[in-house]
């Protein structure tokens, strides 16, 4: 008996790179790769390249947070400029 049609795809380790680069969570990664959020972490578990991408897009999304939360900490101010057009 074989089993169902693997909806991987050679892009997708890009696509969470970049989804986790702009803070999505993994249900919202899932979503946007239209897969539950179960294949999404069996692609986890066997896919090395796909958790890599996911760890590095994810590591500068936390990154910046934690920027944002150190300059805040430590009372940064900075101007605020709007242009509209």
């Amino acid at each position: 008996m074989a089993g169902r049609k693997t909806k991987y795809q050679s892009t997708f380790p890009k696509r969470v790179r970049e989804h986790g680069e702009q803070g999505l969570t993994d249900a919202q990664m899932a979503k946007n790769l239209d897969v539950t959020l179960s294949t999404f972490e069996v692609w986890e578990s066997e896919k090395p390249a796909f958790l890599e991408a996911l760890k590095k897009g994810k590591a500068v999304a936390d990154s910046e947070v934690e920027n944002a939360l150190f300059k805040r900490a430590f009372g940064y101010e900075s101007k605020e400029t709007r242009t509209e057009g």
